[in-house]
């Protein structure tokens, strides 16, 4: 654990100038790069002109080839990827202990708190795509606003996106990982994990107010899904074995149906009886895109058009905002995700705060988390891929 003075920017009552320091590789041109530049720019100044940040987040951004040369590349299709480049254990009020972002947990200033990896946010845009940028000539219709992708991708490494997903083919649930109790620090993302490493299933800090239509708690069902490792030695061993075999196997498989069908999850927002549709109507489940995003039917022309999973080609988000009466491009329920979340606004002086664990009980997650990484598990006649932890938009 760090202790630390809490000098940074404590008194900061109102929204910030920018509150990013950017590490940007970009393998372009110069004048693509100061392109990629001034985008960077401008969508961290939005965001830290949105919310009140205490502390400054760090990006790590690549402008690359996603394809670099591979015959039939598939990355032809993902615009962008991003996501928090660690995972912090916390205790929630409702008695569960959640992955929050390390971006979110710097601002809630503990004087104590774990260790900080140097960056908060990894991100990763595709400069194979057909981007255009602010100054080009009148967008194409096969040109994507290179600001609209990146300040969706942002968001998703702030915190916004569900750990459940499909992790074993055929089911899904929250992103199973090891808790070893010795250990402060570990790779959630490990290639190696041992048989006798303990396992259970962790929710993400945007998790706690995902709910069902009939307004139930997912996360309901998160407990449920952990009683597998009730009595038992809970273990990757005897995951690997019997989950499969199991009633809470059904039960995860209820759920993958569940985020097949449109309109069954939705984000609680605080202080109200509004909610944020996800996004569950593709069938199949999309990794990286289903539930992790908003319902693209109802928000497609609202001023919460950001978060949807299907990139919007041929328009600009200055001409969205105009469209939709939205003048940032951040909407009102994004920005409410965001504030039920944790972070701080005008409107939101005082957002809820999660607690510290214990040192013995902490679990984080430092790997770079867009690197093709890939676990597999074998559960009886399943063999389960565990995919990195990274979301993405499609163009299609």
């Amino acid at each position: 654990m760090v202790k630390e003075s809490l000098t940074k920017n404590l008194g900061a009552t109102k929204p910030n100038d920018n509150m990013f320091d950017i590490t940007l590789t970009c393998n372009a041109n110069d004048t693509i790069c100061k392109k990629v530049k001034t985008a960077f720019d401008t969508a961290v100044q939005m965001i830290s002109s949105t919310f009140i940040l205490n502390s400054r987040i760090s990006l790590n951004a690549s402008y690359v080839s996603f394809c670099n040369g591979v015959p039939n590349c598939p990355n032809s299709i993902v615009l962008g990827q991003a996501a928090p480049a660690n995972w912090i254990l916390m205790q929630d009020d409702d008695n569960a202990q959640r992955l929050y972002p390390q971006a979110l947990v710097k601002q809630f200033q503990f004087p104590t708190h774990p260790k900080y990896t140097d960056y908060d946010i990894f991100a990763m845009f595709n400069s194979d795509i057909a981007y255009w940028f602010t100054g080009d000539p009148p967008i194409r219709p096969d040109q994507y606003d290179f600001l609209y992708v990146m300040l969706h991708e942002l968001f998703h490494g702030l915190g916004f996106g569900s750990s459940w997903e499909e992790y074993i083919p055929g089911v899904v649930t929250p992103m199973p990982a090891v808790n070893p109790l010795k250990d402060a620090e570990f790779d959630l993302n490990s290639p190696d994990p041992q048989p006798n490493d303990k396992i259970r299933f962790y929710e993400w800090a945007f998790d706690k107010y995902m709910i069902f239509k009939n307004g139930t708690k997912t996360s309901g069902v998160t407990d449920e899904l952990n009683k597998f490792f009730s009595g038992r030695s809970g273990t990757e061993a005897d995951f690997d074995s019997n989950f499969g075999r199991s009633k809470q196997f059904l039960l995860a498989r209820r759920m993958y149906l569940v985020s097949q069908t449109s309109r069954s999850l939705a984000y609680m927002l605080q202080e109200s009886n509004d909610t944020l549709i996800l996004e569950t109507s593709f069938n199949p489940f999309r990794q990286g895109s289903s539930i992790s995003h908003v319902d693209q039917s109802t928000y497609i022309d609202t001023s919460d058009f950001l978060m949807g999973a299907q990139a919007r080609n041929g328009t600009t988000i200055s001409s969205l905002t105009l469209a939709t009466g939205n003048f940032s491009g951040i909407g009102p329920k994004l920005k409410k995700t965001m504030e039920t979340m944790g972070y701080t606004s005008l409107d939101n002086p005082n957002p809820y705060r999660p607690s510290i664990i214990d040192p013995k009980t902490l679990i984080s997650s430092s790997s770079n988390l867009l690197k093709p990484h890939y676990l597999k598990v074998d559960i009886g006649f399943i063999i389960t891929i565990v995919t990195t932890l990274s979301l993405h938009i499609l163009s299609k």
